[in-house]
Parts: C-alpha cells; sequence; structure tokens
C-alpha cells in the first residue's frame, strides 16, 4: 500500500505567496516566493516571473468537462507544480520535508494575491517521488493524496490566527442544513438525494451527531446553533452579486447563501453576517456542496463565500470548486467524517476523503481534487 496512516495531526506551515500576475501578447506570468517555511523564507530578488505552459487554461477547461484523461490529469498536475514550485521553491519544499520530524506533515499554504491566480485548481499539482522509479507515474505524486501533505488556500489575517486542532473523539455534533427553494430562477437541487447520500456517508459509525435541517430556514438555524454544535453542513444555492463600488470605476462583490423562506422562497444570507453568527456559537468548520461556493470572486477576492466565512473567524472552510458525483461525494464525506471523529486533524480529514474518492474510482477520477480547504 502506497500510504500508511500516521498520526499527523500537526503540520507545519509552508506559505507560497503568488505575486504580480500579468498578461503580455497572450501570455500570462507570474511570480511565487516563499513567505515562510522550516527552512526560512525567500528574498524578493531571488524570485523571477514564470510563464504560464501554452495548453495549461485549456486542460484546465477540460478538467471542469471531465475530458481528461489519466496522464493528461498528471500533465496538468505537473504544469502546475512547474509554476508554484519553480526550482528555487522546489528546493525549499524538499529541505522543509527533510526537516519534518516523523510525526508532523506539511502544510502548503497558498496565497493568491489576484483572482487570476486563485482561480487555478492548484489541488492538482504533481511532483515526481523520489522513491518511485522515473518512468512510474501514478497516483503518489499528487501531493495532495499525500498523507504527509495538506494543501490550503489562505489569506494573512490581521488578527492572530485560530489554530486548527483535531475534534474531541465521540464530541461532534454537525447541522447539515438542506435549503429548499422553488419558483425563483435558481436551479431546483435534489435535496432528497443530498440528504440520503449525507447520511449513507454517516451511517453505520459513532462520534457525530448530525442534526438535519429541511426546508432549511434562518430561524432552524439559530435554534440548532444554541446546542453547541462545532460543525454547519450546507447544501444549497450560494451567489455573488457585483455592484458599483464608491470609487469611479471600482466593483464590489457581495456573497451570499440561499436560505429557505416563507413558501419556498429564496432567503439570501449575507455570509459576512453568516460568518460572524457561525463563530460566536463555536462553528470551527463549515462544508459547503452549494453552486459556486469555492469559487472566488474576480474583482474582491474576499467576497467569494468560502474565503468570506474563514475571514469572518471560522477556523476552517471546505468547498468543492467543481461538480462532483454523487458517489464521490459520499465516499469523500464517510471518510472525511470518519476521520473527524477518531480525532484527527481537519488537514488530514480532507486528505483521507480524498483517498475515499480515489480508491472508490480507481484513479481514473478527477474528483478527489475538487474539494477545496479554507483556512487563515
Amino acid at each position: 500500500m502506497i500510504y500508511t496512516l500516521l498520526e499527523m495531526n500537526r503540520y507545519v506551515n509552508f506559505d507560497i505567496d503568488l505575486l504580480d500576475y500579468e498578461r503580455v501578447d497572450g501570455r500570462e506570468f507570474f511570480r511565487a516566493r516563499i513567505a515562510a517555511s522550516p527552512v526560512g523564507e525567500q528574498r524578493d530578488p531571488d524570485t523571477s516571473k514564470r510563464p504560464f505552459p501554452s495548453r495549461l487554461r485549456d486542460r484546465i477547461l477540460r478538467l471542469e468537462r471531465r475530458e481528461l484523461s489519466f496522464d493528461e490529469l498528471i500533465l496538468l498536475g505537473e504544469e502546475l507544480a512547474s509554476l508554484l514550485m519553480p526550482p528555487a521553491v522546489r528546493e525549499f519544499y524538499k529541505r522543509s520535508l527533510a526537516k519534518l520530524r516523523g510525526d508532523e506533515g506539511l502544510r502548503i499554504r497558498i496565497r493568491p494575491h489576484e483572482y487570476e491566480l486563485a482561480a487555478l485548481p492548484w489541488e492538482y499539482i504533481y511532483v515526481q517521488r523520489p522513491d518511485v522509479p522515473r518512468g512510474r507515474k501514478g497516483p503518489e505524486g499528487f501531493l495532495a493524496l499525500d498523507r504527509k501533505l495538506s494543501i490550503v488556500r489562505y489569506e494573512i489575517m490581521e488578527e492572530s490566527s485560530i489554530t486548527i486542532q483535531p475534534m474531541k473523539h465521540h464530541n461532534i455534533r454537525a447541522i447539515a442544513l438542506l435549503s429548499e427553494v422553488k419558483g425563483t430562477a435558481l436551479a431546483e437541487l435534489d435535496l432528497d438525494r443530498e440528504e440520503l447520500n449525507l447520511r449513507q456517508a454517516l451511517e453505520g459509525f459513532g462520534g457525530i451527531d448530525t442534526r438535519f435541517l429541511r426546508p432549511g430556514t434562518s430561524i432552524q438555524l439559530q435554534e440548532m446553533l444554541s446546542e453547541d454544535a462545532q460543525v454547519f453542513h450546507f447544501s444549497g444555492h450560494g451567489v455573488m452579486h457585483r455592484q458599483k463600488g464608491e470609487e469611479p470605476g471600482t466593483v464590489e462583490g457581495e456573497g451570499q447563501l440561499i436560505f429557505s423562506g416563507d413558501n419556498y422562497s429564496a432567503d439570501p444570507v449575507d455570509v459576512g453576517t453568516l460568518g460572524l453568527e457561525l463563530r460566536s456559537k463555536g462553528i470551527r468548520l463549515v462544508v459547503l456542496n452549494a453552486c459556486e461556493a469555492a469559487k472566488r470572486d474576480p474583482v474582491t477576492p474576499w467576497a467569494g463565500i468560502a474565503p468570506a466565512l474563514v475571514r469572518q473567524g471560522i477556523p476552517a472552510v471546505v468547498g468543492m470548486q467543481y461538480t462532483i458525483g454523487d458517489s464521490n461525494a459520499i465516499a469523500f464525506s464517510r471518510r472525511f467524517y470518519r476521520s473527524l471523529a477518531s480525532g484527527e486533524s481537519i488537514d488530514l480529514a480532507v486528505t483521507e476523503g480524498r483517498l475515499g474518492i480515489l480508491t472508490r474510482s480507481g484513479g481514473e477520477e478527477r474528483d478527489w481534487g475538487v474539494p477545496v480547504q479554507f483556512a487563515e
């Protein structure tokens, strides 16, 4: 077996800033810089801009449409790795891995400074392992599938960070809100199937007490938040709204989750307000199965739904960057929530969820890279 189960609840941060994006004559450039690592940081003069591979954008579109073969998925991962980890960054990465103790992992925290960089699917980066023969390329090269590694999208916060600690065994209470909205321009969702999927994922093991809320109103959530829950799972629609900013020529964005209102009408809830409410009630993890939930607004990145919740003090948010198949959603949720219930860290639980999809699909499925973890 490629992966061995390790006690990996302590992760050391390896922070990469993605800077100075520009498009010149149809080509895209940016530079990556190590902002912090177990072996130090990079100076600005030691970094340089690198061009995007010529077919990268096309491969990403085909990834979203499920058109990449496994070999092409590896090629995409190698191209993403060449951007995120040019030779100087790769050297920091290797030295940082060598410095870890046996019970430590490396949390690769990616901080894109422009939307064009945030929108890239960094969860698919691929680095050939030194213990694998050069001619053999299998799933072990995807960093997001390695239990010793964690891929996280993050922003530097003005306040001190909240440490993401494991949750106590047999002490997790979760709220699953499934928002039923009818008679609107929003597509009607199959929430019966969504609830069945989640119940199947949680069936047969203890450790998580889950309360399902339907039709998913704000009042239902407020009443349930008084019961000391730590996890909020949302299934429904997420939307972005843009409007003119106060300064001439500027645009502002606002993220909202759509709750169920009177007679199943749409009840938009601002994620900034929601984040404050969830934080004040002790929610430590938000899982979003919502359209657009893990996407970031191209003008104001923090207006994206998942990042905005983190900014309000939620230690970790997991959202989906592409559609995910029902069976794979069950496989991810089952391994993810079981890992949390057994006392593993959120970082490791996300990796376990990815491996659940990989085990089910045999490596030919791209859905293991769909979940995105956000944290400060």
